[in-house]
């Protein structure tokens, strides 16, 4: 039972330490990565400035490189990884563009 916990608790802060967040840094529209030990990116997301946030930013754009599937509600469909979210489309998920997936992750896991 014990095990059971802990286990939660690591899932619950690994979530918290891979949530990609805007930089508080930048003055405007921008980009915002997360990569792993090796330098691949993990997933990646474009923000614009928005003053009636409090956040300042706005997400327009996130892709994930790498993990699990999710459902689009409204094809009804399992979108795997690598996959972008966007508010624009409907179900808000779809697979990602060729474009859209880093020239270094390309070369990394061809290695």
């Amino acid at each position: 039972m014990l095990f059971k916990y802990i286990v939660i608790f690591i899932l619950v802060i690994m979530a918290k330490i891979n949530k990609i967040k805007p930089d508080n840094q930048a003055d405007g529209d921008h980009t915002t990565f997360l990569e792993d030990l090796i330098g691949r990116i993990l997933k990646y997301a474009t923000y614009v400035k928005n003053k009636l946030n409090p956040k300042g930013f706005d997400e327009i754009k996130r892709v994930d490189l790498y993990g699990g599937t999710h459902f689009n509600k409204v094809t009804e469909e399992h979108i795997a990884t690598p996959h972008v979210h966007e508010s624009n489309i409907p179900g808000e998920i779809r697979n990602a563009n060729d474009n859209e997936i880093p020239r270094r992750n390309k070369r990394l896991d061809s290695e």
